[in-house]
């Protein structure tokens, strides 16, 4: 998959495909359909299928004080992204001069001018533009007027919702990570890169790793079974995570910390994933460390069950 970040000096072997635009964060079930129906029109038309999507997220420019949100990374992205098969990337920078772009201008001079697009396709409640003015209404009336095609994929969902980034969102912040699945089409898990702690696990006889947020949203804070993936190690690991900030210690950062089980290797600075498989317990503060650690003996058992 090419990944191209300048729409000004796009290839010529990358233009006049089929592209499926959006934001995309998460790839959902959703996305995924919209990625799916550009991909099917390709492979039809003989052409190369493309995903146009932003970075960073819109929201982190246009609302600077938001909170953390993202459920993938641009690394995530752009990776399930390459696994759908899909030949172009188009990841343009949302900047604030970016933002300002009028939606006709966009279509006009983006999509029509530098990459030729020959077929747009969106989900049904795409928004884009200055002040959000473009949509797909717009986006068909263009689509005429400029000779390309498009395609709006219906919502997808169940009887009980319409997949979003947004619900998804919701429900890891209630703890119904297996909502967030269903939505996701695999389970919620968050990258990163080991960072050295202050080794109160150690001490407690709980090891664990640490590792950052940065711009995940935040899950409900408390203890998780989770499977551990490192980087160019074969193979899942498991094991018992907190996140939130260590109120008995006195913390004050976010983080997700791992303890694995049956693992003493020292991987400070490797790249790993952390797969939230079932929520345990909220977190809380307990009355001193003797507490603390027979509570994290309890959760390991708890969660050595689960996963035999």
């Amino acid at each position: 998959m090419k990944i191209i970040r300048d729409y000004n000096n796009c290839p010529t072997i990358c233009k006049g495909s089929v592209i499926a635009l959006g934001n995309f964060d998460g790839v959902h079930k959703g996305h995924l359909a919209v990625i799916e129906k550009a991909r099917e029109i390709a492979a039809k038309e003989g052409l190369k299928s493309s995903v146009l999507t932003f970075e960073p997220h819109p929201l982190n420019i246009l609302k600077a004080d938001i909170k953390p949100f993202r459920l993938t990374t641009e690394e995530q992205k752009t990776s399930i992204i390459q696994s759908r098969g899909i030949h172009n990337l188009f990841i343009i920078n949302f900047d604030k001069e970016f933002s300002e772009i009028k939606a006709g201008e966009f279509i006009e001079e983006i999509l029509v001018n530098k990459l030729q697009a020959a077929h747009i396709v969106t989900g049904e409640d795409f928004i884009f533009g200055h002040k959000r003015e473009g949509n797909r209404k717009m986006l068909s009336k263009a689509a005429k007027k400029h000779k390309f095609g498009y395609t709006r994929v219906r919502p997808v969902g169940d009887k009980a919702c319409v997949f979003s980034s947004s619900l998804i969102r919701k429900s890891l912040q209630e703890a119904d990570l297996l909502s967030a699945a269903q939505m996701l089409g695999r389970n919620f898990f968050i990258a990163g890169t080991v960072q050295e702690g202050n080794k109160k696990g150690r001490e407690l006889g709980f090891p664990t790793i640490n590792i950052p947020l940065c711009e995940y949203i935040r899950p409900a804070y408390g203890v998780y079974a989770v499977k551990i993936y490192i980087e160019n190690r074969p193979g899942w690991l498991y094991g018992a995570a907190n996140i939130g900030v260590k109120p008995t210690l006195g913390g004050t950062e976010e983080l997700l910390e791992v303890h694995i089980f049956d693992f003493s290797e020292n991987i400070y600075g490797h790249n790993v994933e952390v797969e939230l498989i079932e929520y345990i317990r909220p977190e809380r503060k307990f009355m001193n460390l003797d507490e603390l650690k027979s509570q994290i003996a309890e959760d390991c058992v708890k969660i050595r069950e689960i996963f035999e």
